[in-house]
Formats: structure tokens, sequence, C-alpha cells
């Protein structure tokens, strides 16, 4: 006679294996509905993490939550005449740039910046800042870094040449206050060091920058080197909530 049902006091502890559950879907987690009944949570995707949904409710899989999201990534690993981040709109108050291992094609030349706006970069003569730090030559003595720009069409992070070995690369974070604002001048403030003319010097400063030509929404940082590509870098774009 075929056995039907099996009594639960028929079940010992430990006694149900795998082998004995019946198939699933790959990547889905068992849980309990709001009856208190069995139900399989669906698989989520790459990246995403488990969320309760609270009492009452199986948990899913959702993309992680933060104060600091990472929106994009920028990568030059060949010659290139600039390297963009957009993407910026009215989503957070306030983003942040972080670069690294910057290495440009040949020296003589420093990092400059353009804001995006929905008409594309923006290159009239209105930019204006200043840059203050120090730097220290190789066996010299260190020294102050000072420096500042009125009406260029340009923004500026620094005004050492950077360096074309990619032993001695360059690094900069830049804040970006409310740029999605229409009604501000877009600005940045920030920080960056540079391991200049091949080494020959280590420079550390600080920048502001604005630009006065009109009031604008910025959807975007454009970066480049004067006349010169960029060789390497890597460019990554958060947003900050709040």
């Amino acid at each position: 006679m075929a056995i039907d049902k099996i009594t639960t006091p028929a079940v010992t502890d430990d006694s149900v294996t795998l082998a004995k559950m019946a198939p699933g879907t790959d990547g889905n987690i068992i849980s309990y509905d709001a009856s208190g009944n069995p139900v399989a949570v669906a698989t989520g995707s790459a990246g995403q993490v488990l969320t309760s949904a609270g009492a009452g409710a199986p948990p899913t899989f959702a993309a992680a939550s933060g104060d600091f999201v990472k929106i994009s990534t920028t990568t030059v690993s060949s010659a290139t005449s600039s390297a963009s981040l957009t993407g910026i709109d009215n989503t957070y108050m306030n983003y942040v740039i972080k670069a690294n291992d910057i290495a440009q094609a040949s020296t003589g030349t420093n990092l400059r910046f353009r804001y995006i706006n929905a008409s594309g970069d923006i290159t009239t003569s209105s930019y204006y800042g200043i840059g203050d730090g120090a730097n220290k030559p190789y066996n010299g003595s260190d020294a102050e870094t000072r420096w500042s720009l009125f009406n260029t069409n340009y923004g500026q992070l620094t005004n050492f040449n950077g360096s074309t070995n990619t032993g001695y690369t360059s690094s900069f974070e830049m804040n970006l206050p409310n740029p999605s604002n229409a009604n501000t001048m877009p600005s940045c403030y920030g920080q960056m060091l540079t391991d200049g003319d091949n080494g020959s010097y280590l420079v550390t400063n600080i920048f502001s920058f604005k630009q006065t030509y009109a009031n604008t929404a910025v959807t975007g940082i454009k970066f480049y080197f004067d006349s010169v590509n960029i060789t390497q870098g890597n460019f990554t774009l958060y947003g900050i909530k709040g």
C-alpha cells in the first residue's frame, strides 16, 4: 500500500534533507508571508541587497541604499582629449567627483575643467577662482603654492604641470554644491594632489571656482589638458542625499 501522508510526529528533527525539498529557482530565498505560509523571495539583480519589508511581509531584493551613491565612472586607458561625467540632476542636492591615477601625454599644462549644461560645455570667458597650497621640489625646500584666474574660459584644479609617467599620477576630489539649481551660478571646491613634472614636484592644493556668465543648471563636468591628451585616469561621480 502506497503511503500518501506522513504525520508531523513521524517526521523527526533534522530528517528533511535538501534532496527531499521541491525544486525552486536559482537565487530564491525561502521566507513566510503575512499568513505564515512559506513563500519564495524572488531572485534580485546583481549588486542588490536583501531588504526588510517590515512585519507581515516577506523581504525583497533592492538596490543598496545610502547617503553616498555612486552614479557613473569614466575610465581613461588610452589617449583621449577629455573625460566627461554626466548624470547630474535634481535627484541629489550635492555631488562629489573623485578621480585618481591621472597621467597626461606630455608635460607643460595642468588639469582644467568646464561645466556642462543642457547646451553643452560652457566655454564663455566667465570662470574665476583661486587655489592655495604647498609644493615640495625633489631635494629642494618646500614653498607656498598660490594662484588665481579671472574671466578665463575654463576652471583649473592646480597650477602645476602633471606627469606623463604612470608612476607619478595625480588625484583630486571636487565638491559641487546644488549644481542643478538653475537660479544660481555654478560653483565648486575641492583638493588635489599632483605628482608634478614626472616626480620633480609633489604638490597639494585646495581650489574654489565659480562660473559667472549666467545662472544655469549643471548636468556634468568635462576634464581636459590644454592641447594635451589624457592618457589614463579614473573619474567617478557620486550623489549625496540630503
